[in-house]
């Protein structure tokens, strides 16, 4: 057969009929499944790009549900939108584990989404030109995943079980740094002492200034370290194209679902009636007591 496509592993040209990589030894898929994947990886910054929009797009519709539920989102978000959205409070990592992941695209304020995304948008810039789309979009989620699972073990244990609610993206963002840090020490670049540095001293005064969860920082750090050593060391840069391939496809269908199950659970809809029924017993104490003066 007459023709070829390019491997969307190596990017090497195959004819139609090859069924193996003639560089990268990789099993090929059809030419029409090849041709996406290559098209998928091709735009810059695609991930980087892809997880803003899908952290803006999730507060956006924080906003109005908040609204919805009679509140003011700008001053406090209520728990129920929050937990509707995919937070974590006490428990809830055992319980509905896909919340370890769609917390990661939920923001108590204005403020903590602005910080993250902003810290997203410089750490994609080096680290998704490095390791490529794929493998960033990995990083962000096994890092996110693992920082809210260290957050469960801290509260259940270091706290003893104290209440809490928690979200946001920077365990994710924690992760993507130490993708960049493992990067830099891999190729010798002394420079990754100074990032480590910045970002500890940025994590404990983000603690100060808004509370953030300190060991979903660390948690996301270290698996983020582990994830960078792999993929800054691979050699060649395609040889683990194919497992990266399928954990990419699984953490795309992962947070797609993540943003979805969580408004199937009970919780939000008993903290939003809880709310409701606390909004209606101020207004009723506060409301003007008017006596009829006597005939």
């Amino acid at each position: 057969m007459l023709g070829g496509f390019n491997c969307p592993w190596c990017g090497y040209y195959n004819a139609n009929d090859e069924k193996s990589c003639g560089r990268c030894g990789q099993r090929l898929p059809p030419p029409g499944v090849a041709r996406l994947l290559r098209r998928l990886g091709g735009p810059r910054l695609l991930a980087t790009k892809t997880l803003v929009f899908l952290n803006v797009l999730i507060f956006a519709l924080q906003y109005l549900d908040a609204q919805g539920a009679g509140a003011n989102p700008l001053e406090r978000m209520p728990a129920s939108t929050l937990l509707r959205f995919g937070a974590l409070t006490n428990g809830l990592e055992w319980s509905e584990p896909v919340r370890l992941l769609s917390a990661c695209f939920v923001h108590m304020s204005p403020l903590h989404l602005l910080f993250n995304m902003m810290a997203l948008v410089q750490l994609g810039r080096v680290g998704e030109e490095g390791v490529g789309p794929g493998r960033f979009l990995v990083s962000y989620v096994a890092s996110g995943v693992a920082g809210f699972a260290v957050s469960g073990l801290w509260y259940q244990l270091g706290e003893g079980g104290r209440p809490y609610i928690t979200a946001g993206a920077s365990g994710a963002v924690f992760g993507l740094t130490g993708l960049l840090v493992a990067g830099l020490a891999v190729r010798r670049d002394p420079r990754w002492k100074e990032i480590l540095v910045q970002q500890l001293i940025y994590s404990f005064l983000m603690y100060y200034a808004l509370r953030t969860n300190q060991a979903a920082h660390l948690g996301g750090l270290v698996a983020g370290v582990a994830f960078g050593v792999v993929f800054w060391l691979e050699k060649p840069s395609w040889r683990l194209a194919g497992p990266v391939a399928i954990a990419t496809a699984l953490s795309a269908l992962g947070c797609l679902a993540s943003l979805v199950l969580p408004h199937t659970s009970p919780l939000w809809k008993q903290a939003r009636a809880m709310e409701l029924r606390y909004q209606e017993s101020r207004r009723f104490q506060e409301a003007p007591i008017r006596v009829n003066p006597a005939p």
